[in-house]
């Protein structure tokens, strides 16, 4: 029953640390119809005791909680307020756990989130600031780049002309021993046909004389 008591306790706090305290109506479990109604007394000195800190709201809000789920499990007796030992205590419990989480749970989390998002936040900053490194770097790549087309350009221009300079001494050197060859053909070939001249007059004057000899016998 206490551990029942403890949840709805802490649930009752969460609603009406979102909500205004009002009024609660709780019925008797006789068959007799009396309605119990909280004084508005009570209420209002419990708001006016709300300040601005969070930790007091917490404590107030829990208060009235605490007080509510006693009213109401204490409705037998007919009375909605029924003040005993179970209340500080539940009500110290729940500051103490509320504290404890507070101190080992949601301010070391919270910690770590802003640490990571301060890192965050520090990186992008640092990305902004790098922008005209980056955009310097890409320039100088741009430039590097083009110088080594060029130097690119240049070499296979370079290498074509030194290939035609070597094809066109090359084939100079082939034309040129052509032709000294077509030189010694030409002129073995006169040789051949003066010396084939020669004989031929030779063979003529031998061949007119033997003519002239059997005619003239």
């Amino acid at each position: 029953r206490s551990s029942h008591l403890r949840l709805y306790t802490m649930m009752s706090t969460l609603k009406l640390s979102q909500a205004r305290p009002r009024s609660v109506v709780r019925c008797s479990s006789s068959s007799s119809s009396k309605v119990a109604v909280s004084k508005p007394s009570v209420v209002s000195k419990a708001i006016k005791a709300v300040t601005t800190s969070t930790s007091s709201k917490v404590m107030v809000t829990t208060v009235l909680g605490n007080a509510i789920v006693a009213g109401s499990s204490m409705a037998e007796s007919g009375a909605l307020f029924d003040f005993n030992i179970t209340l500080p205590i539940m009500t110290a419990q729940f500051v103490t756990l509320m504290v404890l989480l507070d101190n080992l749970w949601f301010k070391p989390v919270g910690a770590v989130l802003d640490e990571r998002d301060e890192k965050i936040r520090s990186q992008l900053g640092g990305v902004k600031d790098n922008a005209g490194d980056i955009k310097r770097m890409e320039e100088e790549a741009d430039e590097t780049l083009r110088s080594a087309q060029k130097d690119v350009a240049a070499m296979i221009a370079t290498a074509k002309e030194d290939a035609q300079k070597e094809c066109d001494s090359k084939l100079a050197d082939e034309k040129a021993k052509v032709d000294r060859q077509l030189a010694s053909s030409i002129s073995d070939l006169e040789a051949e046909k003066a010396a084939t001249l020669a004989n031929l007059d030779e063979a003529v004057s031998t061949l007119s004389k033997s003519i002239v000899e059997k005619v003239l016998a």
